[in-house]
């Protein structure tokens, strides 16, 4: 029954676009398990829940290129002065 629980919330989550904690998406479907607003046989029908992708926490950094001149005229030059 616990599988069936935790499917039961996955379902809830998507089908309410609810961002509700784990714990408390899982006291909802158990209260309509319990309260028969749901069967087990019903749940067990449903297909398999999407997987969700992972996001990539790897993120490039913007490189910045400095130009070191012995000249201060033309890095004037350079910032449009």
């Amino acid at each position: 029954m616990v599988s069936l629980a935790t499917r039961w919330a996955k379902e809830i989550r998507q089908r309410d676009q609810s961002a509700l904690p784990a714990q408390e998406l899982l006291d909802l479907a158990l209260r309509e398990i319990m309260t028969q607003k749901v069967s087990l046989e019903e749940i067990e029908k449903l297909p398999p829940p999407p997987k969700v992708e992972k996001r990539d926490t790897d993120f490039a950094l913007p490189t910045l290129t400095l130009k070191v001149n012995g000249d201060e005229s033309a890095a004037k030059a350079d910032l449009g002065e």
